[in-house]
């Protein structure tokens, strides 16, 4: 029997919905972030999706996601192991600026997201600690995946992980579930699952 890892991006933010850069903050979910959370747990239920075990990031949007999951598709005996990394990429001093502010400083939307999107780019950082780019995010979140995931999925276990959408994409390209190029492009939904299979 083969393991099954369930990837799913957090409920709406706060920050999504405010439009600013979240990054290693922390940002509540919306109600509208609630609701998605609850629709994904139902669609488990449904389904008859049945974990052995969870993995979120640290952040408050992500666990918070995780619970109601687990409450709403009746599971919530299951344990969740919450872990930095499974954080979002560190996003220096981009972190708390709205969208329109960074807008303005990298020459307009189509820019910043060609920027943002860049594999190799990491916002500045004036503090102690470096930014990320996706590279840096896919090696932490490939190893964290090889040292705590992987062994459960071998046993046949199912795996939900709770995460960002940097983060996930970066795990999906490691998997091979997409390509670098459509990592660049693709939009992750609040709270819609993917499903990866081990070979």
């Amino acid at each position: 029997m083969k393991g099954k890892l369930i990837l799913i991006r957090h409920g709406e933010s706060e920050a999504n919905r405010d439009r600013y850069a979240a990054g290693w903050l922390d940002s509540k979910l919306t109600p509208n972030g609630l609701n998605q959370a609850k629709k994904a747990g139902e669609k488990f239920l449904k389904d008859q999706i049945k974990f052995n075990l969870v993995f979120t990031s640290r952040l408050k949007r992500a666990m918070e996601t995780a619970e109601i999951i687990l409450i709403t598709s009746k599971q919530e005996r299951i344990p969740i192991i919450s872990t930095k990394e499974l954080n979002e990429r560190f996003q220096g001093d981009w972190e708390g600026i709205s969208v329109a502010e960074l807008e303005k400083r990298y020459s307009g939307t189509d820019m910043l997201k060609l920027v943002s999107r860049d594999l190799d780019f990491r916002p500045p950082s004036s503090g102690n600690r470096e930014s990320e780019n996706f590279h840096d995010v896919k090696k932490r979140v490939s190893k964290f995946y090889e040292d705590n995931i992987k062994k459960y999925l071998i046993k046949g276990k199912t795996i939900l992980l709770v995460s960002h959408s940097c983060t996930l994409r970066a795990l999906m390209v490691y998997l091979k579930m997409i390509s670098e190029k459509e990592a660049k492009e693709i939009k992750l939904k609040n709270a819609e699952p993917y499903e990866y299979k081990i070979e």
